[in-house]
């Protein structure tokens, strides 16, 4: 493998690859990008998980733009940045298999400012760039602001579930060892471009959430707002194409169950 330069080292999705990835003598891994710089090689690749709290909720700011950030560095290098962007960069409208080149048009400010950085990055470092677009990355992750994380926080302090979206509402779940194994598979066969990071699979939030029950071994689903909102499934022929990988619904359910499970000892 490539030399391979991960940013944010400590995040959920950076720990989690860290610890697939088979070979780690490839592998430098810094919290901040300040502490790579000295380490940055010709033909290496360089990944950054890491994120500024207020690149998430407020208006765009180079300042708080790590993807950025690195991307200035080595411009002038041939290093390759594969940049971790998001399907909120889409439409929400008809948002049902949505390949790479659906439509853009952002409602948060966190998928606002992803896009804004993928357009930067892209006249910055051309063919030295990948994106990779991902669904909703699911893991045991108890206090994070995700949709299993704040699903396993409440079943384990308060034994619900709550949504305020109807349970038959389709999302692209994909397990966090997944990502990781696709991640690492992609780096092997590295292709500049835009890629849909997902499974592809329409998984309802009301089957998620009773399998994480089901896991835990009691709770229950409380609807506190019974809107259709937000259904959207993502297309992955692309990167699939790239590497030899298979996934399906009964996956994504299993587990939903496991980290259920995992909540009775959390």
């Amino acid at each position: 493998m490539q030399k391979l330069l991960i940013v944010g080292k400590t995040s959920f999705l950076a720990s989690r690859f860290l610890s697939h990835c088979e070979d780690n003598s490839s592998i430098s891994a810094v919290r901040r990008f300040d502490d790579i710089k000295s380490i940055l090689e010709p033909d290496s690749v360089v990944i950054n998980f890491g994120i500024h709290p207020s690149y998430i909720t407020e208006p765009y700011s180079e300042k708080n733009d790590v993807d950025l950030t690195i991307a200035k560095e080595i411009s002038k290098s041939n290093i390759h940045q594969i940049m971790i962007s998001t399907r909120q960069v889409y439409s929400q409208k008809n948002a049902i298999g949505i390949t790479e080149d659906f439509m853009l048009d952002p409602v948060t400010q966190y998928g606002k400012n992803k896009l804004t950085t993928e357009l930067k990055l892209q006249e910055i470092l051309g063919d030295n760039l990948s994106i990779l677009r991902l669904s909703n990355i699911f893991g045991f992750e108890l206090n994070r602001m995700t949709f299993c994380g704040v699903a396993l926080t409440s079943l384990k302090k308060t034994g619900k579930i709550y949504l305020d979206i109807n349970p038959g509402i389709n999302k692209d779940f994909l397990p966090v060892d997944c990502f990781a194994e696709i991640l690492y598979r992609f780096i092997q066969t590295l292709q500049p471009g835009v890629f849909n990071l997902c499974s592809g699979c329409p998984t309802s939030v009301g089957s998620f959430a009773n399998c994480l029950i089901e896991g835990y071994g009691k709770g229950s689903v409380e609807v506190v707002l019974d809107r259709i909102f937000d259904s959207f499934t993502m297309d992955n022929s692309k990167i699939m194409g790239l590497i030899d990988f298979s996934f399906n619904n009964k996956e994504i359910l299993k587990c939903a169950l496991k980290y259920g499970a995992m909540l009775k000892n959390a």
